[in-house]
Protein backbone atom coordinates (compact mmCIF):
# COMPACT_ATOMS: atom_id res chain seq x y z
CA UNK A 1 0.00 0.00 0.00
CA UNK A 2 3.03 2.38 1.07
CA UNK A 3 3.86 1.62 -3.04
CA UNK A 4 0.45 2.65 -4.25
CA UNK A 5 0.56 6.20 -1.65
CA UNK A 6 3.48 7.00 -4.08
CA UNK A 7 2.84 5.68 -7.41
CA UNK A 8 -1.01 7.35 -7.53
CA UNK A 9 -1.84 9.26 -4.26
CA UNK A 10 -5.07 9.93 -5.72
CA UNK A 11 -6.31 6.66 -6.67
CA UNK A 12 -6.12 4.98 -3.01
CA UNK A 13 -9.60 4.12 -2.23
CA UNK A 14 -9.55 5.64 2.04
CA UNK A 15 -12.22 2.39 2.52
CA UNK A 16 -9.58 -0.06 1.89
CA UNK A 17 -8.99 -2.33 4.81
CA UNK A 18 -5.22 -2.23 3.50
CA UNK A 19 -4.96 1.55 3.41
CA UNK A 20 -6.53 2.23 7.20
CA UNK A 21 -4.49 -0.77 8.64
CA UNK A 22 -1.38 1.21 7.50
CA UNK A 23 1.27 1.97 10.53
CA UNK A 24 2.01 5.52 10.90
CA UNK A 25 5.62 5.22 9.86
CA UNK A 26 4.97 3.55 6.85
CA UNK A 27 2.71 6.59 6.05
CA UNK A 28 5.03 8.92 7.15
CA UNK A 29 8.09 7.28 5.10
CA UNK A 30 5.29 7.65 1.97
CA UNK A 31 4.34 11.24 2.37
CA UNK A 32 8.24 12.18 3.19
CA UNK A 33 9.36 11.44 -0.89
CA UNK A 34 9.30 13.89 -3.54
CA UNK A 35 8.26 10.45 -5.60
CA UNK A 36 4.77 10.67 -4.82
CA UNK A 37 2.73 11.53 -7.72
CA UNK A 38 -0.48 13.69 -7.23
CA UNK A 39 -1.85 16.30 -8.53
CA UNK A 40 -1.17 19.31 -5.85
CA UNK A 41 0.13 19.14 -2.19
CA UNK A 42 -3.58 19.36 -1.00
CA UNK A 43 -4.45 15.67 -2.35
CA UNK A 44 -1.15 14.46 0.46
CA UNK A 45 -3.19 16.32 2.92
CA UNK A 46 -6.27 14.71 1.99
CA UNK A 47 -5.03 11.38 2.45
CA UNK A 48 -3.68 12.49 5.89
CA UNK A 49 -7.14 13.49 6.42
CA UNK A 50 -8.47 10.30 5.64
CA UNK A 51 -6.30 7.85 7.31
CA UNK A 52 -6.58 9.90 10.72
CA UNK A 53 -10.04 10.37 10.54
CA UNK A 54 -11.89 7.66 13.13
CA UNK A 55 -8.10 6.98 15.05
CA UNK A 56 -8.16 7.22 18.98
CA UNK A 57 -5.44 9.25 18.08
CA UNK A 58 -6.60 11.26 15.50
CA UNK A 59 -5.75 14.74 16.38
CA UNK A 60 -1.96 13.56 17.84
CA UNK A 61 -1.36 11.92 14.39
CA UNK A 62 -2.59 15.04 12.53
CA UNK A 63 -0.21 17.17 14.66
CA UNK A 64 2.88 14.60 13.80
CA UNK A 65 1.80 13.78 10.23
CA UNK A 66 1.15 17.77 9.58
CA UNK A 67 4.79 18.49 10.28
CA UNK A 68 5.54 16.28 6.69
CA UNK A 69 3.19 18.55 4.57
CA UNK A 70 4.49 20.97 2.30
CA UNK A 71 2.31 23.85 3.11
CA UNK A 72 4.23 26.49 1.30
CA UNK A 73 3.05 24.48 -2.18
CA UNK A 74 -0.62 24.59 -0.86
CA UNK A 75 -2.98 27.26 -3.15
CA UNK A 76 -3.28 30.61 -1.41
CA UNK A 77 -6.53 30.64 -0.95
CA UNK A 78 -6.52 27.55 1.12
CA UNK A 79 -4.14 28.23 3.28
CA UNK A 80 -6.07 31.64 4.04
CA UNK A 81 -9.28 29.73 4.50
CA UNK A 82 -7.00 27.59 7.50
CA UNK A 83 -5.53 30.97 8.71
CA UNK A 84 -8.94 32.47 9.24
CA UNK A 85 -10.20 29.16 11.46
CA UNK A 86 -6.43 29.14 13.77
CA UNK A 87 -8.19 29.90 16.63
CA UNK A 88 -9.88 26.64 17.27
CA UNK A 89 -8.04 24.48 19.48
CA UNK A 90 -7.80 21.48 17.75
CA UNK A 91 -5.89 22.92 14.62
CA UNK A 92 -3.62 25.39 16.94
CA UNK A 93 -0.91 22.99 16.01
CA UNK A 94 -1.45 24.35 12.11
CA UNK A 95 -0.99 28.15 13.16
CA UNK A 96 2.95 28.42 12.54
CA UNK A 97 2.60 26.14 9.37
CA UNK A 98 0.30 28.07 8.04
CA UNK A 99 2.19 31.10 8.85
CA UNK A 100 5.29 30.38 7.54
CA UNK A 101 3.90 29.27 4.32
CA UNK A 102 1.90 32.37 3.93
CA UNK A 103 4.99 33.99 4.33
CA UNK A 104 7.04 32.61 1.83
CA UNK A 105 4.14 33.05 -0.64
CA UNK A 106 3.78 36.57 -0.08
CA UNK A 107 7.81 37.16 0.08
CA UNK A 108 9.45 39.04 -2.94
CA UNK A 109 11.12 36.60 -5.00
CA UNK A 110 14.56 37.53 -3.72
CA UNK A 111 13.21 36.97 -0.52
CA UNK A 112 11.77 33.64 -1.27
CA UNK A 113 14.70 32.57 -3.02
CA UNK A 114 16.54 32.99 0.56
CA UNK A 115 14.00 31.32 2.56
CA UNK A 116 14.17 28.09 0.46
CA UNK A 117 17.21 27.51 2.17
CA UNK A 118 15.62 27.25 5.53
CA UNK A 119 12.42 25.37 4.06
CA UNK A 120 14.73 22.88 2.48
CA UNK A 121 11.81 19.95 1.50
CA UNK A 122 8.77 21.87 2.50
CA UNK A 123 9.27 23.83 -0.67
CA UNK A 124 10.28 20.97 -2.41
CA UNK A 125 7.87 20.05 -5.67
CA UNK A 126 6.34 16.85 -5.91
CA UNK A 127 5.74 14.95 -8.73
CA UNK A 128 2.66 16.51 -10.19
CA UNK A 129 0.35 14.20 -12.31
CA UNK A 130 -2.50 16.50 -14.70
CA UNK A 131 -4.80 14.49 -16.10
CA UNK A 132 -4.27 11.74 -19.27
CA UNK A 133 -4.76 11.40 -22.79
CA UNK A 134 -7.19 8.51 -24.21
CA UNK A 135 -7.59 7.62 -27.14
CA UNK A 136 -11.08 6.45 -29.09
CA UNK A 137 -11.12 5.02 -32.44
CA UNK A 138 -14.37 5.69 -35.07
CA UNK A 139 -16.55 2.94 -33.03
CA UNK A 140 -15.93 5.03 -29.81
CA UNK A 141 -13.48 1.98 -28.37
CA UNK A 142 -10.47 3.51 -26.33
CA UNK A 143 -7.82 2.34 -28.87
CA UNK A 144 -4.62 2.23 -26.63
CA UNK A 145 -3.38 2.72 -23.16
CA UNK A 146 -4.29 6.27 -21.42
CA UNK A 147 -1.04 8.80 -21.92
CA UNK A 148 -0.38 10.33 -18.39
CA UNK A 149 0.67 13.81 -18.46
CA UNK A 150 2.79 15.55 -16.56
CA UNK A 151 5.21 18.42 -16.16
CA UNK A 152 8.15 18.20 -18.68
CA UNK A 153 5.23 15.77 -21.16
CA UNK A 154 4.72 16.81 -24.67
CA UNK A 155 2.48 15.21 -26.98
CA UNK A 156 2.55 16.19 -30.65
CA UNK A 157 -0.81 15.15 -33.18
CA UNK A 158 -0.16 15.16 -36.60
CA UNK A 159 -0.04 13.11 -40.16
CA UNK A 160 4.11 13.11 -39.13
CA UNK A 161 5.38 9.43 -38.34
CA UNK A 162 7.63 11.54 -35.89
CA UNK A 163 4.17 12.93 -33.94
CA UNK A 164 3.37 11.00 -30.59
CA UNK A 165 -0.23 10.40 -31.86
CA UNK A 166 -0.39 9.94 -35.74
CA UNK A 167 -3.64 10.65 -37.74
CA UNK A 168 -2.71 9.38 -41.40
CA UNK A 169 -5.18 11.79 -43.39
CA UNK A 170 -4.47 14.49 -45.87
CA UNK A 171 -6.44 16.91 -44.14
CA UNK A 172 -4.16 16.62 -41.39
CA UNK A 173 -0.97 18.70 -40.93
CA UNK A 174 2.46 17.13 -40.60
CA UNK A 175 2.07 18.56 -36.56
CA UNK A 176 -1.23 19.54 -36.31
CA UNK A 177 -1.08 20.20 -32.62
CA UNK A 178 0.71 20.15 -29.47
CA UNK A 179 -0.60 19.12 -26.11
CA UNK A 180 1.85 20.18 -23.10
CA UNK A 181 1.71 21.77 -19.10
CA UNK A 182 2.08 25.60 -18.64
CA UNK A 183 2.60 27.02 -15.12
CA UNK A 184 0.11 30.04 -14.78
CA UNK A 185 0.64 32.34 -12.25
CA UNK A 186 4.56 33.03 -10.10
CA UNK A 187 5.80 32.02 -6.94
CA UNK A 188 4.39 29.21 -4.67
CA UNK A 189 0.85 30.33 -5.97
CA UNK A 190 1.40 28.84 -9.42
CA UNK A 191 -0.71 26.52 -10.83
CA UNK A 192 -0.20 24.07 -13.60
CA UNK A 193 -2.91 23.69 -16.94
CA UNK A 194 -3.16 21.53 -19.31
CA UNK A 195 -2.61 23.58 -23.11
CA UNK A 196 -3.50 22.71 -26.87
CA UNK A 197 -1.66 24.57 -29.57
CA UNK A 198 -3.10 24.94 -32.85
CA UNK A 199 -0.11 24.87 -35.51
CA UNK A 200 -2.05 23.25 -38.10
CA UNK A 201 -3.26 24.58 -41.74
CA UNK A 202 -7.01 23.39 -41.12
CA UNK A 203 -7.51 23.71 -37.66
CA UNK A 204 -7.85 21.87 -34.70
CA UNK A 205 -11.19 21.60 -32.67
CA UNK A 206 -11.78 21.34 -29.22
CA UNK A 207 -15.52 19.94 -28.23
CA UNK A 208 -16.35 20.89 -32.23
CA UNK A 209 -14.93 24.67 -32.08
CA UNK A 210 -12.19 25.66 -34.24
CA UNK A 211 -8.97 26.38 -31.94
CA UNK A 212 -7.42 28.93 -35.05
CA UNK A 213 -3.81 28.62 -36.03
CA UNK A 214 -1.44 29.95 -33.43
CA UNK A 215 -4.09 29.82 -30.41
CA UNK A 216 -3.41 28.02 -27.09
CA UNK A 217 -6.40 26.76 -25.39
CA UNK A 218 -6.59 25.27 -22.05
CA UNK A 219 -8.10 21.76 -21.24
CA UNK A 220 -10.46 20.79 -18.56
CA UNK A 221 -12.14 17.31 -17.56
CA UNK A 222 -14.02 15.66 -20.43
CA UNK A 223 -12.60 17.49 -23.41
CA UNK A 224 -12.29 16.30 -27.06
CA UNK A 225 -9.85 17.24 -29.46
CA UNK A 226 -10.42 17.06 -33.03
CA UNK A 227 -8.08 17.47 -36.27
CA UNK A 228 -10.37 17.40 -39.22
CA UNK A 229 -13.80 19.48 -38.51
CA UNK A 230 -16.56 17.16 -36.95
CA UNK A 231 -19.34 16.17 -38.57
CA UNK A 232 -22.67 18.32 -37.75
CA UNK A 233 -20.08 21.62 -37.60
CA UNK A 234 -22.69 24.49 -38.60
CA UNK A 235 -24.78 21.85 -40.28
CA UNK A 236 -22.06 20.57 -42.35
CA UNK A 237 -20.69 17.63 -43.18
CA UNK A 238 -17.26 16.79 -41.63
CA UNK A 239 -14.71 17.39 -44.42
CA UNK A 240 -12.27 14.72 -46.47
CA UNK A 241 -15.06 12.21 -46.35
CA UNK A 242 -14.13 11.63 -42.29
CA UNK A 243 -18.04 10.98 -41.40
CA UNK A 244 -16.92 9.54 -38.31
CA UNK A 245 -13.56 10.20 -36.15
CA UNK A 246 -11.42 8.93 -33.75
CA UNK A 247 -10.71 11.44 -30.73
CA UNK A 248 -8.79 11.73 -27.59
CA UNK A 249 -10.10 12.39 -24.63
CA UNK A 250 -8.53 14.33 -21.86
CA UNK A 251 -9.58 13.31 -18.56
CA UNK A 252 -8.43 15.18 -15.19
CA UNK A 253 -7.28 12.82 -12.23
CA UNK A 254 -9.83 14.68 -10.59
CA UNK A 255 -12.49 17.28 -10.76
CA UNK A 256 -11.25 20.77 -11.86
CA UNK A 257 -10.90 22.34 -8.86
CA UNK A 258 -12.30 22.11 -4.94
CA UNK A 259 -15.13 23.63 -4.74
CA UNK A 260 -15.65 24.65 -8.26
CA UNK A 261 -19.22 24.27 -9.70
CA UNK A 262 -18.52 20.88 -12.06
CA UNK A 263 -21.64 22.21 -14.07
CA UNK A 264 -19.92 24.53 -15.78
CA UNK A 265 -20.74 25.40 -19.04
CA UNK A 266 -19.14 22.74 -21.25
CA UNK A 267 -17.90 25.11 -24.46
CA UNK A 268 -14.11 26.30 -25.09
CA UNK A 269 -13.33 29.47 -25.43
CA UNK A 270 -11.02 29.79 -28.30
CA UNK A 271 -9.20 32.86 -28.02
CA UNK A 272 -5.51 32.76 -27.55
CA UNK A 273 -4.44 31.51 -24.11
CA UNK A 274 -8.02 31.31 -23.07
CA UNK A 275 -9.94 28.23 -21.23
CA UNK A 276 -10.99 25.06 -23.40
CA UNK A 277 -12.92 21.64 -22.83
CA UNK A 278 -11.53 18.27 -23.82
CA UNK A 279 -10.00 17.57 -27.11
CA UNK A 280 -11.53 15.17 -29.47
CA UNK A 281 -8.64 13.96 -32.55
CA UNK A 282 -9.35 12.55 -36.08
CA UNK A 283 -8.50 9.17 -37.10
CA UNK A 284 -6.39 8.15 -40.56
CA UNK A 285 -8.00 8.15 -44.10
CA UNK A 286 -9.60 5.03 -43.14
CA UNK A 287 -11.45 6.36 -39.75
CA UNK A 288 -8.16 4.67 -37.62
CA UNK A 289 -5.94 6.15 -35.64
CA UNK A 290 -2.24 5.25 -35.49
CA UNK A 291 0.55 5.53 -33.03
CA UNK A 292 4.60 6.09 -33.27
CA UNK A 293 6.35 3.02 -33.13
Amino acid sequence: CREMLQAELVAVDATDPRFRALPEEDLVAAIQSSAVVCTGERDVWDIVQRWAAGRPDQAGALERLAQHIRWPLMDTAYLQSLDHARCSRSHAYQVPLIAEALHYQRATPAVRKELLDSLGLRATPRQYLLGELVVFDRTGASSDEPRPIKPGDEYTVGRSRRSDLIFANPFVSSTHCRIYIDEVGEGASRELEVKLKDVSSNGAYVNAELVGRDNVVSLKHGDRISVVRPQGVHGEAAGGGNAMMGYILFRQRRPPARGADASASKAASITPATEAHDVALAPGEDGGVTRDA
